[in-house]
Order: C-alpha cells, then structure tokens, then sequence
C-alpha cells in the first residue's frame, strides 16, 4: 500500500472526503523567497538594458549625423560652394534647407534621440558660409559652440 500511495499520492483521498490525505504546496516562506530572487534578477537586468537603449541611442545619433553631413555636402555642391549659413544655433537646418534641396539626400527630418520630441539636431555654421558643426544634445546636455569664426575655429 505504500508503494501505491506514493505514486498515486496526489489523487488519493478520505473515503467520502474531497480532501486528499496530504497536499503538496509551497510554504509562503518558499513563495518569498522566489519572489526576492526574481526582484534581484529584475533589478540587475534593468540597468543593463538601460544602458543598452542609451548605446543605441549614441550610435543612432552618430549615424544620422553622417547622414545629415552628407546632405549638407550634396547642399554645398550644388549652391555654388557654400552650406546654410547660421551664425547663431538652429534646429531647424533639415525643414529649411535639406528636404527641398536638388538632388533629395533626405526625405524625412532626422530627430536627435536625446533632445526633446521632435528637435532638430543643432546646426551653426561661419558667416562665409565655408564651415559648419552639427551637434546632439547627448546624454549629458551639450557644450553649445558660441561662433564659428571664418576659419574654422570653433569657440566654446
């Protein structure tokens, strides 16, 4: 008979009773135990995939900015040598003079990722027109360039 009981232990039951003879449950100490293992497990794999989001985003960033500079040098070629002129910061460089220009480089403005939802990324250039910066907001804010002299050299 104890062999039977223990294979068949779960679906045995009192005569005339609904009850089995003994049930197999987990403790609640066994319950909170899994429940603080699962909350270390989740507290340590958050930050990562935080931190994977924030890669991303840098990568993402840099790859439009190449993809913006070549729009800006497609502009230069073919507006007499010379890219938009800004000496104070915009934010609206593609809307005004990339998604228009001949030949299309872009055809949908490129948002920065770490600047408020739908914000340009940053463009200034020197007053002759010969030099340019394009730059994010980032993760940390920015270091926004003061002027562009018509050299090339950029002050902070």
């Amino acid at each position: 008979m104890n062999f039977l009981r223990r294979i068949f232990y779960p679906v045995i039951f009192k005569a005339g009773s609904s009850n089995p003879l003994k049930t197999n449950a987990f403790t609640i100490i066994e319950l909170i135990l899994v429940i603080v293992v699962l909350g270390i497990l989740i507290g340590m794999a958050v930050p990562k995939i935080k931190a994977m989001q924030q890669n991303g985003n840098i990568v993402k960033a840099n790859n439009e900015v190449v993809s913006i500079e070549a729009a800006l040098e497609s502009y230069y070629t073919f507006n007499s040598n010379s890219y938009p002129v800004a000496t104070t910061p915009i934010t609206n460089l593609q809307a005004t003079y990339l998604l228009n220009a001949t030949p299309s480089m872009i055809s949908n403005i490129i948002y920065d990722p770490f600047a408020a939802s739908n914000t340009e990324y940053s463009y200034m250039s020197s007053s002759n027109g010969q030099y340019y910066v394009i730059w994010s907001v980032s993760l940390a804010g920015y270091n926004q360039p003061v002027s562009i002299s018509n050299a090339g050299a950029i002050s902070y």
